[in-house]
């Protein structure tokens, strides 16, 4: 019996490899697309910056383009205003192992005073939304709150109190009621959720 020539081996080949992509179920994604728009309610005249992060839980979620963080640059209001500019993109795609661990944005504004020392006015947390589409986020802050010799100095000297580990952001809150805080301003986010093949879970999107 003739053996088959190398062209259709190939070919066998390359069906079976096509016939084992289709059967296997495609990987759920989240892309996120948007902006930090900037923040309001930390105080006229105040320069301020945010750090944000993007975080899952666990490591069931693999971030396979885009960045998981950044930093804005400094913007100081209009005289008499309590707004801050910053139009910073946020451009993030992830595939997905599980739905526990749903990424967040963690926010660490901080305030530039006259003398370029840099002082944390708030710390703030929120889930990506599940649902694709267009979201206007406004993120209400907090910081810690030292004691009155500590909120005296602060104001004066700077240095106000700060969170050792931004861990605690996310933690339960059983794990937070020790922690005396203060609120601050609110950060203000557009973002533009692309959800794919979340239906592998049960999940139309």
């Amino acid at each position: 019996m003739p053996l088959p020539n190398a062209d259709l081996l190939r070919a066998e080949r390359s069906a079976a490899a096509r016939a084992l992509r289709a059967s296997a179920r495609p990987a759920p994604e989240l892309h996120v697309l948007g902006e930090i728009l900037g923040a309001s309610g930390f105080g006229c005249g105040s320069a301020l910056c945010c750090k944000w992060a993007l975080e899952t839980g666990g490591d069931k979620w693999e971030l396979i383009e885009g960045a998981k963080g950044g930093q804005t640059q400094t913007d100081c209001p209009d005289v008499g205003s309590d707004a801050v500019v910053w139009g910073h993109p946020i451009d993030a795609h992830f595939i997905a192992g599980a739905l526990s661990g749903w990424p967040r944005l963690l926010f660490q504004v901080w305030k530039l005073d006259d003398v370029g020392r840099l002082d944390v006015e708030g710390y703030g947390m929120v889930h990506i939304p599940s649902s694709p589409g267009v979201h206007e986020l406004s993120v209400s802050t907090w910081r810690p709150k030292g004691a009155a010799v500590d909120e005296f100095s602060s104001f004066f000297l700077g240095g106000a109190p700060a969170l050792r580990t931004t861990a605690v952001l996310s933690a339960a809150a059983s794990e937070r009621y020790r922690l005396v805080t203060t609120s601050a301003g609110s950060v203000h986010v557009r973002l533009e959720l692309v959800i794919r093949h979340m239906d592998t879970y049960g999940i139309e999107s």
